[in-house]
């Protein structure tokens, strides 16, 4: 029986942030209504800048990032009045429309990137030498002059600008982004006290409204922003802006940074975002709370250890959950700020193979080849804002380039491109009865969901292999499901899904398959796969109908790419086993799927090198 959507609203979601909720409701319609005039003008005492280095050190690492994401192209768009955010580009030929009312066609996110300004420090990172020796106002005319526009554009006295322009996250986007415009080059003199005026101002709005209603990445952002502000500034505001992160911080931290160093919400974009907050705090903290700087320090390591975990060898991250790339910071500059160096001190050249399990995840290294294997919650129960319904997926990279994807997310718009890049189908797992593992509503909303029991793995033979299961299904008579993988260096990969219940059900097997990808149909079950001058071969070991088939892979906001799709179904009595396997060039061997009803599963790989026999499921 599946509930009502409200029922799984209010049972995941804590007491708090229900009531955060309604009060967040109650005074943004106030204040848009009839707007905040008393935050124009910051009250109490000339504000004074605390005299410290720490902005132009951190100025260069950001700088770094923007170059290295091509900040000289991005600077000239600009300039010329482009503003292109999530694959969507608008000019503005005249001046910047920053209520967006003449283009209602932008969702609300490329709104809050256009608010957030931190394509302004693509302008700063081509307009000063990398030792920021020298600081020419001329050369940040542009970055300033759309500063002064903005402020204003978005006075505080007007209740429209609550919508996005004063949003509590994009003051947190934005505020650091002005501090380090001013560490790089200041602005002409006549215009510093109404930009200083205005960075209070938001500073005090934002301490006045943390976003406690969706907590998670939104309030350490918010966190973020109090304690580089508290940096930058000194005099009356500041104690209580610092008071405010020493009492949040900590437990923030605790909370939503896992033991295995991973950000509960399970994004690993949001994971790198987290990552360069946590560094940026850390940074600032060492020149008013060294205390808390060594906590963040301390947080980082174990932020950077999992991203290095995780990260494909292109050193790129996998497309779990709302992961696109090119949003957060390079995964390679996080790891240099954190000191651990380059990602290849997780990622071995040797041609011995790395099986590694870690907080829900097992992955598989065999020099350039990759697996990884999310065993783990699709999200923090009461935040599932990013979660996919992507329960056991994987990810490929065989050569050094991805082949088997998960199909990432194309924007956070609620529309069909939303609803696909979130479902069931959309990624590398086994479908039940065309049933979704969660309901996923609305943009960012989970029903009705399932979990996963914890991961098991261990060896046989030359072979790793890790195997989980989960319930999401119990709602079709279907109550457990299972994957279970083996990996030897230099192939075979071999997987096992299972269903375990009574009756006859359809069970369907999706592989999402890089664009890049040449690949063609061999027989009714094999498939040729070809990665620039390597073939490989995807077999399906039992009597099941597969097929290729179109889907979409959107590894950007914005893009969408059609992509081939391994199709593998079958209507079965369970208990039932399906099987696959993924073998090298030049590989012989054979594998035979036993699926027996009234005893274990057995799997059998046999080649030159002898055989090997499998018992993949534990729960038939």
């Amino acid at each position: 029986m599946t509930l009502p959507r409200p029922y799984y609203l209010f049972r995941y979601h804590r007491l708090r942030q229900i009531a955060m909720r309604l009060r967040k409701l109650i005074r943004t319609r106030r204040l848009r209504r009839k707007g905040a005039a008393r935050y124009a003008k910051p009250d109490g005492a000339p504000h004074v800048l605390r005299e410290c280095s720490v902005f132009s050190e951190l100025l260069q690492w950001k700088l770094d990032e923007r170059l290295q994401r091509g900040a000289q192209k991005k600077a000239r768009e600009i300039t010329n009045g482009n503003f292109n955010f999530l694959g969507q580009s608008l000019n503005f030929s005249a001046s910047i429309d920053w209520r967006m009312k003449n283009h209602p066609e932008f969702d609300a996110l490329w709104c809050f990137h256009l608010h957030y300004h931190e394509y302004l420090l693509d302008l700063a990172a081509i307009q000063i030498p990398r030792s920021c020796a020298t600081k020419d106002h001329a050369h940040f005319a542009d970055a300033w002059r759309i500063v002064d526009d903005w402020i204003q554009w978005n006075q505080p006295h007007d209740g429209k600008v609550f919508k996005d322009a004063w949003h509590p996250f994009c003051i947190s986007r934005r505020l650091p982004v002005w501090m380090l415009l001013w560490a790089a080059g200041q602005p002409e003199e006549s215009n510093q006290a109404t930009i200083l005026e205005s960075m209070v101002s938001q500073t005090n709005f934002l301490a006045d409204h943390l976003e406690f209603d969706l907590g998670g990445n939104h309030l350490l952002e918010n966190l973020r922003a109090l304690g580089m502000a508290s940096c930058f500034f000194s005099g009356s505001n500041v104690k209580r802006w610092m008071a405010i992160v020493k009492q949040l911080l900590p437990n923030e931290l605790d909370q939503q940074i896992t033991r295995h160093g991973e950000h509960f919400e399970r994004s690993p974009m949001y994971h790198g975002f987290m990552l360069e907050a946590v560094l940026d705090l850390r940074d600032v903290m060492q020149v008013i709370d060294t205390k808390l700087a060594d906590l963040c320090g301390d947080v980082a390591i174990a932020m950077a250890n999992f991203l290095c975990k995780i990260l494909h060898p292109d050193n790129e991250l996998p497309l779990l959950s709302d992961t696109a790339l090119d949003q957060c910071p390079p995964s390679l500059i996080l790891l240099k700020r954190t000191g651990i160096g380059s990602a290849q001190i997780c990622q071995p050249t040797t041609t011995q193979p790395q099986a590694d399990n870690f907080g829900g995840y097992w992955t598989f290294r065999d020099n350039k080849h990759f697996l990884i294997y999310d065993a783990g919650p699709a999200c923090a129960d009461h935040l599932p804002a990013h979660a996919h319904a992507d329960l056991l997926t994987i990810e490929v990279s065989l050569g050094g380039q991805r082949v088997i994807v998960d199909s990432g997310v194309y924007g956070y718009a609620d529309d069909p491109m939303r609803q696909y890049c979130r479902s069931t189908p959309a990624h590398n797992v086994l479908q039940v009865d065309q049933t979704e593992q969660f309901d996923m509503w609305s943009r960012f909303r989970v029903g009705y969901r399932g979990w996963p029991q914890p991961i098991q793995m261990g060896e046989t033979g030359d072979f790793s292999w890790a195997r989980a299961s989960h319930n999401a299904y119990r709602r079709c008579g279907v109550p457990v499901v299972g994957r279970w993988l083996a990996c030897r260096n230099d192939g075979p990969w071999i997987g096992v899904d299972w269903a375990n219940g009574r009756g006859e059900h359809q069970m369907v097997q999706h592989f999402h398959l890089s664009p890049e990808l040449n690949i063609s149909q061999l027989d009714d079950r094999s498939f040729r796969l070809e990665i620039e001058s390597q073939v490989f071969q995807f077999q399906v070991l039992d009597p099941s109908i597969a097929t290729l088939e179109e889907g979409w892979y959107c590894p950007r906001f914005g893009t969408r790419l059609r992509a081939p799709v391994i199709k593998i179904q079958s209507r079965f009595q369970l208990p039932r086993a399906m099987g696959w396997v993924l073998t090298w060039p030049d590989q012989s061997g054979t594998a035979t799927l036993n699926n027996p009803t009234d005893t274990a599963v057995k799997l059998i790989w046999k080649d030159e090198q002898g055989c090997t026999q499998f018992q993949p499921c534990n729960e038939m």
